[in-house]
């Protein structure tokens, strides 16, 4: 059976079909653990030069661009991954790097195929011992795996040596004479296809040594000097000069010849081969991994590994200076100081699904900080499942979040007693008409002092339904209707006593730029209805319907209709004498709504406008 198909083992119970024998994990190998960390990464990462060319790049980046793998990206141009729109903030953010030395930005990137999305970006500017700048640190906050493209260099180095193992680029051999002195008997013809020199240019020892280089010379005398006393194969490695000039690393393995009688060396066989291919390699190596160590340590990010019985196999050495060595020791001692698994702890569910799981976990020796926890399944090359940890330090962004959400609620109390006190004052408003009113002695401008207080009283029910609300936004603009209508209608009991009033409303939310503007508009055509639909000796059953929907498109058709006599076919909307009908038009403008009017059966007005 495939053993990348399995599925992971639960947590706490060992895996079928593992050997007897446990690997031992090497803390001390880092350059083999840094390319599968940095693979396994949950952040979009790219590393850039200073012309914004892509020398490092996380599998992340490469997906959440729409690539396949994250080599696509090596070499490319940054703005060639920014939407043209969102290029301008690079460049400016760039110039400012240069200054701060970090930051944050929002923009707007671009996938292979040309479609945009948006980003948080943090920028960091790298810098070498000196302090001079010599690259850019961009990492994307979005779920993510790191790219394998170190991995794979390393694995085609190692190739590479193997390789370069089987093979030998000349051969010599020294006599070593009485004296001890030692002359140079032979050497392969193909030397001077390798060094440019021709046989006879070294015939001994002294001119040996001068091609080697003078920082290598004193090892070179001295492992010339063991093999002379020890007779033993032994091997060197040095730099050695070409004829030309160039400086090459050769490999030097000599094979002594011991007289048995005298115990002394008689003649040294010996190989040499140009290894300077794989000293660069080796060099490539050793950068890459200081990258990949600088990179990790900027991103701030704790890594470890554990397995599936809770034992910390891997933590890195940022870590291991807070906890210490983690040889031994469960997770849960290690990190939590307890005795058994924390009950948020995301290992048993990745192992048992094999999927990635977040989780925030509090440390108690990290001074109750908070992280993230990134808890990603994989299997070694054994086949043992394993699952590495990257712990985001998250306590600044939920310190702020705390911080934010205590504000919102001290601006929501506050807009709360906002909307209660211009709701109050609309009331002593109300009132004060209502007292002036009784003063008036002439029912005709009593009735005008009706009206305006109906028309205050339909703005302060807003303000007062806001107050109540949990959402300060919006209202449900259906249980205002029920409200205000009551409102009106006992506002003009004597005249609304027989009349029959239908509510056939649907919870719709408004805002309260478009509640206010549709609640005048209900005042206006309902104290119409109340006053002029019903004249005295309407021998009908007098009714007033108020329809309220919202259809899926996101309008919303709010009705005010009547049985009664109806507009006569000369007025319109708008253009009857009455100060309230005449506010129609001008009330439906200010929520872009449209009005039409019906007169078939009394009087219709549907106004329908578009939701905010």
């Amino acid at each position: 059976m495939d053993k990348s198909k399995r599925k992971p083992p639960s947590a706490g119970k060992k895996t079928r079909g593992v050997g007897k024998k446990k690997q031992a994990v090497d803390f001390n190998n880092t350059a083999a653990l840094y390319p599968r960390l940095i693979e396994l990464l949950p952040e979009a990462l790219l590393y850039l030069d200073l012309q914004g060319t892509v020398l490092l790049a996380s599998k992340q980046a490469a997906l959440i661009h729409g690539y396949r793998a994250a080599d696509e990206l090596i070499g490319m141009k940054a703005m060639d991954l920014v939407a043209p729109d969102g290029q301008a903030v690079v460049h400016e953010s760039i110039q400012k790097l240069q200054e701060t030395g970090t930051m944050a930005l929002e923009n707007i990137l671009a996938k292979k195929d040309g479609t945009r999305f948006p980003v948080d970006v943090r920028l960091s500017l790298v810098r070498d011992a000196s302090g001079l700048p010599v690259g850019v640190l961009a990492t994307v906050r979005d779920q993510t795996q790191q790219k394998r493209a170190e991995a794979a260099l390393e694995e085609s180095q190692e190739r590479y040596r193997l390789v370069s193992q089987l093979s030998v680029d000349y051969f010599f051999k020294v006599n070593i004479a009485a004296d001890g002195a030692p002359h140079m008997s032979y050497v392969s013809e193909n030397i001077s296809d390798i060094t440019g020199r021709r046989q006879n240019e070294i015939t001994g020892f002294d001119q040996w040594a001068s091609i080697i280089h003078p920082d290598d010379r004193g090892p070179f005398v001295s492992f010339y000097h063991k093999v002379m006393a020890e007779g033993l194969h032994e091997s060197l490695e040095c730099r050695s000069f070409l004829k030309s000039g160039a400086m090459r690393w050769i490999n030097v393995s000599v094979y002594p010849t011991v007289d048995p009688g005298s115990g002394k060396v008689t003649s040294i066989l010996g190989t040499v081969k140009d290894i300077t291919e794989r000293k660069l390699a080796e060099e490539k190596i050793r950068e890459t991994q200081q990258q990949l160590e600088f990179i990790l340590d900027v991103t701030k990010t704790g890594i470890d590994i554990i397995d599936n019985e809770f034992n910390v196999v891997y933590v890195d050495p940022g870590w291991q200076k807070v906890y210490g060595n983690p040889k031994g020791k469960k997770c849960y001692d290690y990190f939590m100081d307890q005795d058994r698994v924390c009950p948020t702890c995301g290992i048993p569910g990745a192992l048992e699904t094999g999927k990635n799981t977040v989780t925030e976990e509090t440390l108690p020796r990290e001074n109750n900080r908070i992280v993230e926890v990134h808890t990603i399944p994989f299997q070694n090359a054994d086949g043992r499942w394993l699952v590495a940890e990257f712990n985001i330090d998250i306590t600044e962004r939920k310190r702020t979040e705390e911080r934010l959400m205590a504000s919102l609620k001290e601006k929501e109390t506050l807009l709360k007693e906002i909307h209660h006190r211009v709701k109050n004052n609309m009331q002593i408003i109300t009132s004060l008409l209502n007292l002036q009113s009784q003063y008036l002695g002439n029912d005709e401008l009593a009735r005008y002092f009706i009206e305006a207080e109906n028309r205050i009283r339909s703005m302060a029910l807003v303000h007062e339904k806001l107050y109540q609300s949990e959402n300060l936004g919006h209202i449900d603009f259906s249980l205002y209707i029920s409200e205000l209508a009551n409102t009106i209608m006992y506002s003009y009991s004597s005249a609304a006593r027989t009349i029959i009033m239908n509510i056939d409303v649907l919870p719709v939310h408004l805002p309260v730029d478009q509640a206010i503007p549709a609640g005048l508009l209900i005042t206006e055509l309902l104290t119409n209805a109340i006053k002029h639909a019903f004249p005295t000796g309407w021998d009908s059953s007098p009714e007033v319907c108020i329809v309220l929907r919202e259809r899926e498109d996101g309008v919303v058709e709010l009705s005010i209709s009547d049985n009664g006599i109806g507009l006569p076919e000369d007025k319109g909307a708008g253009e009857a004498k009455t100060l309230g009908l005449s506010l129609v038009p001008m009330l439906a403008g200010q929520i872009n709504g449209e009005v039409r009017l019906n007169r078939s059966r009394g009087t219709s007005y549907t106004i329908t406008f578009q939701k905010q």
